[in-house]
């Protein structure tokens, strides 16, 4: 899959990346924006799997479903972001370069 590609599934409605393109995450193989070692390097996550685990989630898709308030939790106290949003424009940031 292109950069393009991931990029329109991500921000379906054009308007910027945010929450509530979650919804949209599921399109895309989240070990995408999140694998390599993107969380080995900005989170104390060593895996997508010790991430999902953390949010109470067995599978990428039902990240959709956790309480944002949870999601900013788990990304403050794992990372250096401070806030859920945050961490996910880093992503999609590292993604683009």
């Amino acid at each position: 899959m292109d950069l393009g590609n991931i990029m329109k599934q991500l921000d379906a409605d054009g308007d910027g990346f945010e929450i509530s393109d979650l919804k949209n995450i599921t399109k895309l193989d989240f070990s995408q924006l999140l694998g390599g070692d993107f969380l080995q390097n900005f989170t104390k996550f060593g895996s997508l799997n010790g991430l999902l685990s953390k949010l109470g989630v067995s599978k990428p898709e039902d990240i959709s479903k956790v309480d944002p308030g949870k999601l900013d939790s788990v990304a403050k106290e794992n990372s250096s972001f401070g806030s859920w949003q945050e961490l996910l424009n880093a992503a999609k940031s590292k993604i683009m370069k």
